[in-house]
């Protein structure tokens, strides 16, 4: 039956040829009968006809043994709706660039969360391929350590190899050349386990000093050299001969990009820090592993929480739970969880444009459908079914929407790497991959079905139950259109106000957070990162080089004091755990290892206690801020407490919070800087006004000590707008979507009223002849469709206050049903429109009734 039926459509041609000869032939052999009964010639070829039957009719019915005859009514109905809409450019082209709004917005977010959520990394046979994880005491799920990994990999059995690779930063010189890159320390089986192959060389042998670098850094740092392997380069002052090159794309295991990767046992000689690689306190090792045949990750998981189990049990460890996922950015539980809220408010918002577009082109549908009113009636006179028609109109929506999503995938494939590189800043360092898989490609084909049934159906039913009812009762039809038109209007702009209403909370949230009080002269500060937890140095030269480094600064014309700081608020973060004296639990705290006058260069009150002295280095004493005090000694009475670590400290001073808008950071312990190495180390300098010849300088003064500073300066203010990438980029997605929104929500109402006062021409008309004013009639026609934008927005506030608590975790001193958020949606939404209907109310009270009289 199958091959029957597509033999039919390949000879279909040939086919219906062949079956018009026939039917000739069966009639000429029927008149030739009645010949020879007597009849003459032309009685002989009408009797013979009418005994035969309709040929028409006769060819149908051979067609559905070849086919069935839905098919064959599809194919009719396809290519007559796209005469249709080709004789009608101006309304397809309009309908097509609404949808493809709606379903490029969705296709877009969808590309994003699809790369980030399911897309494996580049590596090779990802199917087998499973990512290892713990859960820490802060409930976050994270990597591993050395020998932890080393335990792992040598009682393993269900996984064919387990890999590490940790990234580490690197002063990179090559002849005259010198740059900052990121480096991957991975265990020996990395290359083995995970690439595909090298574009030039091999993988580092064992204890040899090589390195291989990314495609990426190959072709942007030395030029696409061909003649690369074998050449030497220094990473932090240590001699490296290139082996290899990877393949394109190649990134190991992570989406932080990747300059070159060498292998772990030299990372202490690079690093030249504490703690060490072999130390149980490294943190944090990413594992990869490939299953063996025939295991399931299920069983593998099974096997490694057990040696999981055994290994925190050896090290005095408290139990702990692992995991083991896909290899993709958001198999990370702790990834997925802190994503999740944003990627459910977008998809929220992306759906309510989808349906925007589908009410506005439903709206121009109905317009075309009015106005085809006799066609349909002609054809229903003719005999054609009801459902016949509604499949022609739903055909034609389909042939729209189909239109709209091409031209959706062609957005999908190139937009969100577009806008990544636009959005991203020099110091982004992750890579992402986009494409149109499948998952995307039958993402895009179910919300162009969906977008046809949404867009054409309530317009075909309309078409058909006018055109039913009788073409002579034009006036029923009329009003019953109009009435759907102002419904489809009214739904519009209740969706739009839902989007604009989010857009401005989250405007609100990002206008509450740049002029939120963080406590610190940002204007008077500048932040220097020194680099030397990448520099290679011992710990002892590196510390005697800040040292000498804070002395030089302080010596400089405008520089009022100089303090040294692991981190300072908005900058990278420093995590440890604290005990809690009361219930003995571990709670994440964010740690802080500062110089003695740290307080004093930042201007930061002591609120009880006393500060640091030099007599506390060495010293287990800690400051706590006012929100650690209160979580750890809810008594008051932390001054004089111990507070275990790592190791018990005495509680010496409180200090007032700052940093407020630095989510996430309640909890700071202050501890006097005891080493270099620790975390990143930043000069924190407050000077009177001179900050662009200090950030000339700095880097002078650093670099007539040693080479191998990896410098970093700026503003203490480009730190905290860094900080803030986030939520502006929140606020951008958000001003884009309510953006679309308004557009399309104003050509609605653009459309239907210019359609309404077409359809009123008469009528206003007439009015004007009686001596109506032209000021009346544009007060009129705005009164009468502002009226349903009143009533739409009314709806849609309403469903903006439900939005406005899902965004409640992306707001920041915002209420979700803020009264001047939801004034200012409601003022822009009425402007907008007045607008909108402003051109063809003008145009209504322009018109001269003896024209429009002479025509009727």
């Amino acid at each position: 039956m199958i091959v029957r039926r597509l033999q039919y459509w390949i000879h279909r041609r040939r086919r219906a040829a062949a079956l018009r000869e026939e039917i000739e032939l069966h009639v000429e052999e029927k008149a030739e009968e009645l010949r020879d009964a007597g009849l003459s010639e032309r009685d002989a070829w009408a009797q013979a006809r009418r005994l035969f039957g309709n040929p028409l009719i006769r060819q149908e019915e051979s067609r559905e043994i070849w086919i069935a005859r839905y098919w064959s009514e599809f194919w009719q109905d396809l290519r007559y709706g796209v005469r249709t809409l080709a004789a009608k450019p101006g309304f397809t082209l309009a309908a097509v660039l609404a949808l493809v709004l709606g379903i490029g917005v969705n296709a877009f977010f969808f590309n994003v969360y699809n790369s980030l959520a399911w897309e494996p990394w580049a590596i090779r046979d990802p199917q087998s391929t499973v990512q290892v994880l713990q859960e820490r005491h802060s409930g976050r799920w994270s990597g591993f350590s050395w020998p932890h990994f080393r335990y792992l990999q040598t009682n393993v059995r269900s996984l064919a190899g387990l890999a590490a690779d940790s990234g580490i930063n690197m002063r990179v010189t090559r002849g005259e050349s010198i740059w900052d890159g990121e480096a991957g320390a991975v265990s020996g089986n990395f290359f083995d386990l995970l690439a595909p192959g090298f574009a030039l060389g091999r993988g580092f042998l064992p204890a040899t000093a090589e390195v291989v670098l990314s495609h990426d850094a190959w072709l942007t740092r030395f030029g696409g050299d061909p003649q690369i392997l074998g050449a030497s380069i220094e990473l932090n002052r240590r001699r490296f001969q290139v082996a290899g090159v990877a393949t394109p794309g190649f990134n190991g295991a992570t989406i932080n990009r990747t300059d070159m990767w060498v292998s772990a046992e030299w990372r202490d000689l690079l690093l030249a820090g504490e703690p060490r690689l072999d130390s149980d306190s490294t943190c944090c090792l990413s594992l990869v592993g490939r299953l063996n045949p025939g295991v399931s990750r299920e069983a593998a998981e099974a096997e490694m929480s057990t040696l999981h189990a055994q290994y925190l049990e050896s090290v005095r460890r408290p139990p702990g739970r692992l995991l083991l996922t896909e290899p993709s950015f958001l198999a990370n539980p702790t990834r997925s969880s802190q994503t999740r809220p944003f990627f459910l408010i977008v998809a929220v918002a992306s759906l309510l444009i989808l349906a925007l577009a589908c009410a506005n082109v439903a709206n121009l549908q109905l317009a075309r459908t009015v106005a085809r009113r006799g066609e349909i009636a002609l054809r229903l006179s003719l005999g054609a079914s009801h459902a016949r028609i509604l499949r022609q109109l739903i055909v034609e929506s389909l042939c729209i929407s189909a239109m709209a999503g091409l031209a959706s995938l062609a957005v999908s494939q190139w937009l969100p790497d577009w806008t990544f590189r636009q959005l991203a800043g020099p110091q982004d360092r992750l890579t992402f991959q986009f494409a149109n898989d499948t998952r995307v490609l039958l993402f895009v084909v179910l919300a162009t079905l969906i977008a046809a049934l949404l867009s054409g159906l309530a317009p075909a039913v309309n078409a058909i139950r006018g055109a039913a009812a009788g073409h002579l009762r034009q006036g029923s039809h009329s009003r019953s259109s109009g009435r759907m038109r102002a419904m489809l209007l009214g739904a519009q702009v209740a969706l739009s106000t839902i989007l604009l209403a989010g857009t401005a909370l989250m405007v609100r949230s990002i206008d509450r957070i740049r002029h939120v009080d963080i406590g610190l002269p940002q204007e008077k500060l500048l932040v220097m990162s020194t680099g030397f937890d990448a520099s290679g140095l011992p710990p002892a030269r590196a510390r005697a080089l800040l040292d000498s480094l804070m002395e030089r600064t302080a010596t400089l014309p405008g520089v009022e004091s100089v303090s040294l700081a692991s981190r300072i608020p908005f900058g990278e973060r420093c995590g440890g755990s604290a005990e809690d004296p009361a219930s003995h639990e571990r709670i994440p705290v964010t740690m802080h290892e500062v110089s003695p006058n740290f307080f004093e260069t930042l201007r930061v009150p002591i609120l009880l206690g006393r500060g640091f002295t030099a007599g506390d280095s060495g010293r287990a004493t800690v400051i706590l801020s006012e929100a650690a005090a209160r979580r750890f000694f809810p008594a008051g009475d932390a001054i004089g407490q111990t507070l275990s670590l790592a190791r018990p400290s005495q509680v010496v001073g409180v200090v007032r919070d700052f940093g407020t808008a630095d989510f996430g950071s309640e909890h700071d312990v202050y501890q006097v800087v005891e080493s270099a190495g620790r975390c990143n180390n930043l000069l924190v300098i407050r000077h009177a006004g001179r900050a662009a010849a200090l950030l000339a300088e700095l880097p002078k003064q650093a670099y007539g000590l040693d080479r191998r500073f990896i410098l970093f300066a700026v503003p203490y203010s480009s730190v905290v707008a860094k900080a803030h990438h986030a939520v502006d980029l929140a606020a951008a997605i958000a001003a884009v979507l309510g953006g679309l929104s308004l557009l399309l929500v104003c050509v609605g109402i653009y459309g239907v009223a210019a359609y309404g006062i077409s359809q009123r021409t008469r009528e206003l008309g007439i009015r004007v002849a009686l001596g109506a004013r032209p000021a009346r009639i544009l007060a009129m026609v705005l009164r009468q469709n502002l009226r349903t934008v009143t009533i739409g927005a009314g709806v849609g506030i309403l469903g903006a206050m439900a939005f406005g608590r899902l965004l409640r975790s992306l707001l920041y001193g915002v209420s979700p049903s803020d009264p001047a958020a939801l004034a200012l949606t409601i003022a822009t939404l009425l402007l907008m429109s007045t607008l909108a209907v402003w051109g063809p109310a003008r145009r209504a009270a322009q018109i001269d009734p003896a024209i429009t009289l002479r025509h009727e």
